[in-house]
């Protein structure tokens, strides 16, 4: 039987040079990204200076940034299962080759792409799905979480609570409404696929109540880590926060930068333009909260970035 796209051959040699071209564009982005940054000087020095105490919430980022991958390789895991089930170590590979493919498209659209490497050619058309469920249920859990903390946000620090139980009324039933929708989407999904015969989408009806909250559940545990990383580097670079200020501007800050529209070589940029704008209320120390913004996106993103974009460059 003809292949409609054309030789096998020809096929495989269009991927390999849009793989490379992939990784070629991704340590571009970054490199100038490093280049553009202009503060090194004051950045190198605060190292030079910090105390003992304040490398010690340097070291526990470190440490958390391998919770951070476990608990997204988890949630991986268990979103593919109704489809295949992988060893964690492919799972892993996975989630590391998608931070490395959404480096230079808006939004980290592109992890998908790098996903797809990981799963058995059968089930790349759904693993794409499979990616888009996994960047909604954390979309949805930051919402969930960064909604409240932001209403609680602006009613502190503006002065007078008017309209404060309407937002409160409305953020409820936001929160209520897109429970529902989530809980609801595999009822949803198969109405849907019957209606436009997609069959291969049938899978997400497959999903009970208790995989979503799974899901879900592995999304708030990662939330929770890269919070306490954030409020750790600000810690590190001197800005005086209290656990009450963390709670309500640490969220409010991953809401605003999770719903920008972006690349994500820029969003050390987004990120700590919004710290600075957002925790800069709480402090004066405006450089400390930049610098921690820019930090954190390299230890969270770089970092697995660059292991993720070896695993491409290896994938025949």
């Amino acid at each position: 039987m003809n292949n409609p796209f054309g030789n096998q051959k020809s096929i495989n040699t269009f991927i390999q040079l849009l793989k490379w071209f992939v990784l070629l564009a991704t340590y571009s982005f970054l490199v100038y990204k490093l280049y553009a940054f202009e503060h090194y000087g004051a950045f190198l020095k605060h190292f030079q200076q910090s105390s003992i105490y304040q490398y010690f919430w340097l070291i526990l980022v470190f440490v958390l940034l391998p919770l951070n991958i476990y608990f997204e390789t988890a949630k991986w895991q268990k979103i593919v299962e109704k489809t295949e089930h992988i060893p964690f170590r492919q799972a892993l590979n996975a989630v590391l080759a998608g931070f490395a493919a959404g480096f230079v498209t808006p939004n980290r659209i592109g992890e998908m792409g790098g996903r797809m490497l990981f799963v058995s050619h059968a089930n790349r058309k759904i693993s794409a799905i499979y990616s888009l469920l996994n960047s909604f249920t954390q979309n949805y859990v930051i919402a969930l979480i960064g909604l409240p903390a932001a209403v609680w946000y602006f009613f502190s620090v503006k002065s007078g609570h008017s309209y404060f139980q309407q937002y409160c009324v409305l953020i409820t039933f936001f929160i209520l409404i897109s429970t529902t929708i989530y809980f609801f989407m595999p009822k949803i999904v198969l109405i849907f696929t019957n209606r436009n015969r997609l069959n291969f989408l049938k899978r997400i009806s497959d999903y009970k109540s208790i995989d979503l909250l799974s899901i879900a559940g592995f999304s708030v545990l990662r939330f929770i880590v890269f919070s306490v990383q954030f409020f750790a580097v600000l810690q590190f670079f001197g800005v005086e926060l209290s656990i009450y200020e963390a709670f309500i501007s640490i969220p409010t800050t991953y809401l605003f930068v999770t719903f920008t529209p972006a690349l994500a070589f820029s969003e050390a940029a987004i990120r700590s333009s919004y710290a600075v704008l957002i925790i800069g209320v709480f402090s004066n120390n405006t450089a400390g909260i930049a610098f921690a913004g820019f930090l954190l996106w390299v230890i969270n993103y770089v970092l697995p970035m660059l292991s993720g974009s070896r695993l491409i460059a290896n994938t025949k």
